[in-house]
């Protein structure tokens, strides 16, 4: 398991509670995360299988992964932040 993998996780599973107000508004956001979530997984292999095979080495395709693990906690970041400000504005 990677560093990646290990900030990634938690932030992905409670980022919806955290950032929601109501269990339905929680639960449409699980689904959606876990629907990308196994298509990511069912593409991952294709893909990075497809990239070796253009480029015969499988650099590009780790460069990748690190890439879109980085974008994803960035994004998950920035959606707590702003969800929690917005939490703080309507509560004072």
């Amino acid at each position: 398991m990677t560093i990646f993998e290990i900030v990634q996780i938690p932030a992905n599973l409670l980022l919806p509670m955290d950032a929601t107000t109501s269990g339905a508004e929680a639960a449409s956001w699980t689904a959606m995360n876990q629907s990308v979530g196994y298509v990511m997984s069912a593409a991952g292999p294709i893909m990075l299988g497809w990239i070796q095979d253009v480029t015969g080495d499988f650099l590009f395709a780790v460069i990748g992964l690190i890439v879109i693990n980085l974008v994803a906690m960035v994004v998950q970041f920035f959606a707590a932040t702003v969800r929690t400000s917005q939490k703080m504005d309507t509560a004072a």
